[in-house]
């Protein structure tokens, strides 16, 4: 189909029920020169039409998003990863949320990524990206989505990573309600085979803290008994504070340095 301008062919996108195009895909099928098509894109910028999410990367927003200007990130966050040609999955509290746990989306997108990547921040999208160098597939699964799939963290895996990356993921109540609100979607042995892959051994003594402490002792069986046969050192629940006035929780050799409330 030919083109007689750049908005028809975005409103052909659109119609198939995309909000992404890449600015060499346009460039071919328009056949125009890349400064006609910059200032095509730039008029529909200025009309919040598009916008430029990354570099020769686009969103389409459509009208009823016109007013904030923004799409949902799970809407576009699997092309744009295709795009940056990168290994990935949603993770910690947005990987929590879409999986139920969590009281509302966090205002912060969070992705686990294979490479390293700056923050993304455009009008009020807001991307964080965490590198884990051992990424693979079996720590993601697919997810539906409105405009198609996206990889986002098994439950186990989100567990661990809001242990990992605990200065991202806020005071330990909030992770304390996530984790209560997750526990039901763990199981024990898929937990262990993912503590299993390269999980530094204090961030699994905290994780199985913070599990028993929202009343999963049952998930955290088998975590335990590996962790026995392990040579463990006592760790603090939290590494940014200091000890004093700890007690130590025997079981996980845990000094138990904050003291934790669920948010209501």
């Amino acid at each position: 189909m030919k083109y007689e301008k750049l908005y028809e062919l975005v409103q052909d996108i659109q119609s198939r029920g995309e909000y992404t195009f890449r600015f060499g895909d346009v460039l071919k099928t328009l056949g125009t020169t890349e400064t006609a098509l910059r200032l095509a894109l730039h008029r529909l910028q200025v009309k919040k039409v598009i916008i430029r999410l990354h570099e020769k990367f686009y969103l389409i927003i459509p009208i009823e998003y016109r007013k904030a200007g923004v799409l949902p990130p799970t809407w576009f966050i699997d092309s744009l990863m295709n795009h940056l040609q990168c290994d990935y999955y949603v993770g910690l509290l947005s990987a929590a949320a879409l999986q139920g746990a969590g009281h509302q989306q966090p205002q912060q997108f969070q992705v686990v990524v294979n490479k390293i990547f700056r923050p993304i921040q455009k009008n009020r999208i807001d991307i964080r990206f965490f590198k884990k160098s051992h990424l693979n597939d079996n720590q993601r699964m697919k997810l539906k989505t409105a405009t198609g799939y996206l990889w986002i963290s098994k439950p186990e895996v989100t567990a661990i990573d809001l242990i990992n990356y605990i200065k991202s993921t806020g005071y330990l109540g909030n992770v304390v309600t996530v984790l209560t609100e997750l526990l039901e979607k763990i199981n024990s042995e898929e937990l262990l085979i993912q503590c299993k892959n390269q999980v530094p051994l204090a961030i699994l003594q905290r994780l199985g803290y913070l599990l028993d402490f929202c009343g999963g002792e049952k998930v955290t069986s088998l975590l335990y008994d590996w962790l026995k046969q392990q040579k463990l050192q006592i760790v603090s629940l939290r590494p940014d504070k200091d000890v004093n006035d700890a007690t130590m929780d025997k079981k996980w050799k845990i000094m138990v340095n904050e003291i934790m409330e669920g948010d209501e």
